[in-house]
């Protein structure tokens, strides 16, 4: 994650997330063994079930989004 903040008027700022950190979260959570390789999937022991939390989520992104 990192912050970009503009020094002028209007200030705007923007956020940047590392989506892949954020789904490797997933099957950790799920208890489903994985393992990265420089910010990738290598191995994923049950891909089908791993990819369910991760659909769900994106479904949740524009709702997550509206709420800012």
């Amino acid at each position: 994650m990192f912050f970009k903040i503009q020094t002028w008027f209007p200030y705007n700022v923007q956020i940047y997330l590392n989506g892949r950190e954020y789904l490797s979260r997933l099957p950790e959570a799920e208890g489903i063994p994985f393992s990265m390789y420089n910010n990738s999937f290598s191995y994923i022991e049950d891909f089908k079930r791993s990819q369910k939390p991760a659909v769900s989520s994106i479904k949740n992104y524009p709702i997550s989004l509206t709420e800012w």
